[in-house]
């Protein structure tokens, strides 16, 4: 089963490099923006702009990865809270900083349904 396709996924990517090095990235650890810079990224305060070629130069370093699910279950790439901590409340539609009760709910629902499952990227 093909999710997206070639084209869409490329598409994804322009738009995500565009943002990426036009509008930037704003980071509050120091030590991050510095290793940006370090790097060759434009830096303007706390706002970080990664080049296309900065980009490209990051994911080629990444460790190649191949995925062969053992199930039908669609990948959810995230663990709830590692990476988000904001959430959209249930009840009144709004933005909030996600708790515990909403920590389990997310574990339950990637436990108990078909289609998803749960993985931590940053382990």
């Amino acid at each position: 089963m093909e999710l997206l396709n070639k084209e869409t996924i490329e598409s994804i990517y322009e738009k995500a490099a565009d943002i990426l090095a036009t509008v930037g990235v704003e980071f509050e650890v120091d030590s991050v923006v510095e290793l940006f810079k370090k790097n060759g990224a434009k830096v303007e305060g706390k706002k970080v702009f990664i080049s296309p070629s900065l980009l490209k130069k990051a994911l080629s370093s990444l460790p190649k990865v191949k995925y062969t699910p053992t199930h039908n279950k669609r990948l959810v790439a995230a663990s709830p809270f590692s990476n988000a901590p904001m959430i959209i409340d249930d009840i009144t539609g709004k933005i909030r900083r996600g708790n515990i009760q909403d920590a389990a709910k997310m574990y339950q629902l990637a436990e108990t349904c078909d289609l998803y499952e749960s993985i931590n990227p940053g382990v």
